[in-house]
């Protein structure tokens, strides 16, 4: 059984005490999602990559939950796998039943649990605990999403919430900032009123967000941030590839990010890789799946009409964090003086686009074999949103490639981003805006909110 020190460690409501938040808590887009959510015979599984912010996200709605009056103190329980002498307890169904059973009240109304990844069948130990009756609430988080989304598939069919939790995005950022926050939610016509006022703050922020990226470990860190991301990859490394994925020699997974970090939004040459990281082809779709499955790359499929060929062509590779890719290159400097500007902004542009995209949805590149290119196309809804990313300042205009696409797939929305440049065009041409607005405005972009090519 637990004990007592251990259970009220984990759980210090019980003692009339409060759940542990930061003391700078930057809400999440996540918590819209939570706020109301009651359905007991669903369980909400969050995942994300390691150190993203899932366990203080549950401890959020623990508090709004005891705050808002939805749930009485002995109602609400958290257990974590990561402790030994829970894992074995949470792992058989019918002896945690019995445990929680015997609690002064009896089953809690809500069960947390935390690192769900270690159970060594997380699906069915979660469907066994549905299927018992109780009535609680599950809520379970993870950093590894295919060993918990694909039992949950198998075994949670229709029975479950899932929910992304990644490292902060930049209005996320924004709205945590007294001087900023109006911003977060502001239509496109204040924005553009208000750049000439704030848009260097905005600038900044982004620039920052490229660099040291969004984990909250990190953004808060202040000047230990090199330290932080040190750490970061050095535990994901150990916890997640070396014991999880149970990858016993790390040194050729260790060479192949920090060969993908060199070419970050590259595609892939998997030959050339391999020959590079010294290990076989198939070693490197074994490495890259980890990758995607830990939440730490973006693998972004060309875009085809004809999708047969978007399984065949390379893809491209992208960091979900971009100073986790800078760690990897030893690289944390100031953005304006750095010879990867362009690569780090597009990492940027699209991380924050996985960041925020809705359930279906899903993000190519498009390239000719003429070398035409159009950076993102995300196809929603049978419909599809076309950004062109430059770092630079005050662009002539589109590229032919990206007005060749426009002219062959009619995207329902078009954007030309870059440093500076605001534009509102003629109905049917693409939208000139700064990265930093464009950030702003990408939730309701990517949820279909109209700004261009009506």
């Amino acid at each position: 059984m637990i004990p007592n020190s251990l259970f009220l460690r984990l759980n210090p409501w019980h003692a009339g005490a409060e759940p542990a938040l930061p003391a700078y808590y930057v809400h999440r887009h996540a918590e819209k999602r939570l706020r109301d959510w009651t359905d007991p015979g669903r369980v909400v599984v969050i995942t994300g990559p390691r150190q993203s912010g899932k366990s203080t996200l549950m401890n959020w709605w623990i508090g709004h939950l005891l705050g808002s009056g939805q749930a009485e103190r002995d109602s609400l329980v958290y257990l974590n796998a990561d402790y030994i002498q829970l894992l074995e307890l949470i792992s058989q169904p019918i002896s945690l039943l019995d445990y929680l059973e015997a609690l002064p009240r009896g089953c809690p109304r809500y069960l947390f649990i935390d690192e769900v990844q270690r159970l060594p069948e997380p699906g069915l130990v979660l469907k066994q605990l549905l299927d018992l009756g109780t009535g609680m609430q599950l809520v379970v988080s993870g950093s590894a999403s295919l060993s918990i989304r694909s039992q949950a598939r198998e075994h949670l069919a229709g029975r479950k919430l899932d929910l992304f939790l990644p490292p902060f995005s930049f209005s996320e950022i924004v709205a945590a900032l007294p001087d900023l926050a109006d911003l977060s939610d502001a239509p496109l016509e204040e924005l553009k009123r208000q750049w000439p006022h704030r848009g260097q703050q905005l600038t900044e922020l982004t620039e920052k967000l490229a660099t040291v990226g969004g984990y909250p470990a990190v953004w808060l860190g202040g000047e230990e941030s090199q330290d932080r991301l040190t750490e970061l990859f050095d535990t994901y490394v150990r916890r997640d590839i070396v014991d999880f994925l149970r990858v016993d020699n790390p040194a050729p997974f260790n060479r192949l990010v920090r060969l993908l970090a060199l070419q970050v939004g590259s595609q892939v040459n998997k030959t050339t890789l391999a020959a590079d990281a010294g290990v076989r082809v198939r070693e490197i779709d074994r490495y890259l799946s980890m990758l995607a499955d830990t939440h730490v790359a973006l693998i972004v499929p060309p875009f085809f009409s004809n999708k047969r060929k978007e399984i065949v062509k390379s893809p491209k590779i992208f960091f979900l964090d971009s100073g986790f890719r800078n760690i990897l290159m030893g690289q944390l400097g100031p953005l304006a003086q750095r010879p990867d500007r362009g690569a780090l902004i597009e990492n940027l542009v699209v991380s924050e686009m996985a960041k925020q995209m809705p359930p279906l949805a899903q993000q190519h590149f498009w390239r000719t074999q003429s070398g035409a290119e159009v950076d993102s196309v995300v196809v929603h809804r049978e419909r599809l949103i076309a950004t062109e990313i430059k770092s630079g300042s005050r662009p002539r205009g589109p590229s032919r490639g990206f007005w060749s696409f426009i002219r062959s797939y009619n995207p329902a929305q078009a954007f030309l981003i870059s440093h500076d440049t605001f534009s509102i065009p003629e109905p049917g041409q693409p939208l000139f805006l700064p990265i930093p607005v464009f950030l702003l405005l990408l939730e309701r972009i990517l949820r279909d909110q109209r700004y261009a090519r009506n």
